[in-house]
């Protein structure tokens, strides 16, 4: 038996679009129809995209009754994932270079934003050094290069290297990433073995919930998967953690060079389907 089919309906002309009820009506004989349109009509707008201000979502109706959701954002409005850390040197490149590859090894168009030394020095097409930049030009320049991949590539997802961390003592952290990338969503890079800030034996590390809680504090992007460097532990500890942080934060859990990021594009495509994949 073939698996019921499910099929996403969007358009850029809005909620009031005359073609939307009868289309729902029609598809809703193949398989189960989920609706996902601008409130207002967008045609004409041509590549425009929401960079300065969330990105709002409703639930309604159409005129026939069919379930639906608008958005206020553009239609061609790209994913914005962050991927921060709990601490400095603890895989956030790492992780996003290879979340790249998995979108696009799923057929989804994806680009990194570095932020880094490392990144530059390895040839990132889209990037800036962030700690060698006078601070009142970080959030401009990141805001640069995300408008600049996002007008060059018209990527399906754009994946902002973080540094630091938001609590590190001595490094720049992620404040002006959220402030300027706008994400909707971050992917929280954590070693679990790892007490202290790197460099800093005198600063415990302020862990997950503290990372998290301020990533709400800022900016309001989820939290939509913590990936884990395995540095001081074995394979079945790393898996360890992984499976407690499932139960605890309920959202996707992995290390990525141990096990891959296969769990993460999977939530990613959950939470945004316009992914493809």
């Amino acid at each position: 038996m073939n698996a019921r089919r499910h099929i996403l309906i969007t358009n850029d002309d809005g909620i009031d679009s005359d073609a939307l009820p009868p289309l729902s009506e029609a598809l809703s004989t193949l398989g189960d129809v989920d609706v996902v349109v601008p409130e207002r009509n967008w045609s004409g707008a041509s590549h425009s995209i929401t960079l300065f201000r969330p990105l709002r979502v409703r639930a309604t109706k159409l005129r026939n009754g069919h379930a639906a959701f608008m958005t206020d954002g553009s239609p061609t409005d790209s994913v914005r994932l962050a991927v921060l850390g709990t601490d400095s040197a603890v895989g956030k490149r790492t992780t996003a270079v290879t979340l790249v590859g998995g979108l696009e090894a799923g057929g989804a168009r994806a680009v990194m934003i570095g932020t880094g030394q490392t990144a530059w020095m390895q040839g990132v097409r889209y990037g800036l050094i962030l700690d060698s930049l006078i601070n009142d030009f970080v959030s401009g320049e990141i805001e640069h290069q995300v408008l600049r991949a996002f007008r060059e590539e018209r990527p399906d997802v754009i994946v902002v290297e973080g540094q630091g961390c938001l609590t590190n003592p001595g490094y720049p952290g992620g404040f002006e990433i959220l402030a300027a990338a706008r994400p909707d969503g971050v992917v929280l890079q954590h070693a679990p073995a790892r007490t202290h800030y790197d460099g800093f034996p005198g600063f415990p590390l302020a862990g997950i919930d503290r990372e998290k809680a301020i990533i709400d504090l800022v900016c309001g992007a989820p939290v939509v998967a913590i990936t884990l460097s395995h540095e001081g532990l074995t394979p079945g500890e790393v898996r360890r953690h992984a499976e407690s942080y499932r139960a605890t934060y309920r959202v996707a859990c992995c290390d990525p060079l141990l096990d891959g990021v296969d769990p993460v594009l999977r939530e990613l495509r959950h939470r945004f389907p316009r992914i493809p994949g």
